[in-house]
């Protein structure tokens, strides 16, 4: 199991559905934390 394969996916995943959503679920996003 590569750490570092599963690690950009995750990132780039959250990062682009954090972006967008970043000022519209920007309550989502705590609640979520």
């Amino acid at each position: 199991m590569q750490d570092g394969a599963e690690t950009p996916w995750f990132l780039l995943d959250t990062s682009r559905a954090v972006k967008p959503l970043s000022g519209r679920s920007a309550r989502t996003t705590s609640s979520l934390r």
